[in-house]
């Protein structure tokens, strides 16, 4: 039977939620087949922000025009997988994607300095444990590791939700530069009016975490 290879932070909190879940997808290899309308608004989001920081660690600083066409290209393409929908429509999560994406580029975009963008970081456990691989959405040359969270619920998103992830995160850093670094947790707010959610700011929340 398959095994398991490494474990994640993802891969522990699917656990924790549904061990079957983990059994069928990571074991078994079964495709995931339903695709939300918010997840594969978020996943749009993530890969223009990949592109746009990985040209910036290039040395290229895209324009506005240019990265709302990222935005766009991304997520024409993943909406058109979308299976579930509820009120959602893929005009009403375009329009409000070009507005995170304005205040993004605005407000982050042309001011955070990348050093690692997707960085993979392995991590080995001793007496034979699993090792453990992750990736960091975005890791700046002040040495602070970001992960982006376009996620909505009534609830909002709080960045203690993801302290396993963060701290694993942390922990791949120092072992790769020596030292803990900031982490933090960037926040895509969402309010809702009429059964439709609206695109309300950002926010960036900082985890405590030390050795």
């Amino acid at each position: 039977m398959a095994q398991l290879e490494h474990l994640s932070p993802s891969t522990a909190k699917q656990y924790h939620k549904c061990g079957r879940q983990v059994f069928f997808r990571k074991v078994q290899g079964l495709p995931d087949n339903t695709k939300y309308a918010v997840t594969q608004y978020g996943s749009a989001m993530h890969e223009a922000n990949e592109e746009f920081f990985n040209h910036k660690l290039e040395g290229k600083l895209l324009s506005l025009i240019d990265y709302k066409d990222l935005f766009i290209q991304k997520y024409g393409y993943l909406a058109d997988l979308t299976t579930i929908w509820k009120a959602d429509t893929k005009e009403h999560l375009l329009g409000e994607g070009l507005k995170a994406a304005e205040e993004f580029y605005n407000m982050w975009g042309t001011n955070l300095r990348p050093q690692e963008v997707e960085h993979e970081y392995h991590i080995e456990r001793p007496n034979g444990g699993w090792p453990i691989k992750c990736f960091t959405d975005l890791t700046t040359v002040n040495g602070t590791v970001l992960d982006y969270k376009y996620g909505r619920g009534f609830g909002g998103v709080q960045a203690g939700d993801f302290a396993l992830a963060m701290s694993t995160y942390a922990e791949g850093y120092r072992q790769e530069h020596g030292n803990i670094p900031k982490v933090g947790i960037l926040k895509h707010n969402w309010k809702r009016s009429k059964g439709l959610y609206y695109f309300a700011g950002f926010d960036l929340e900082f985890l405590p975490i030390d050795e």
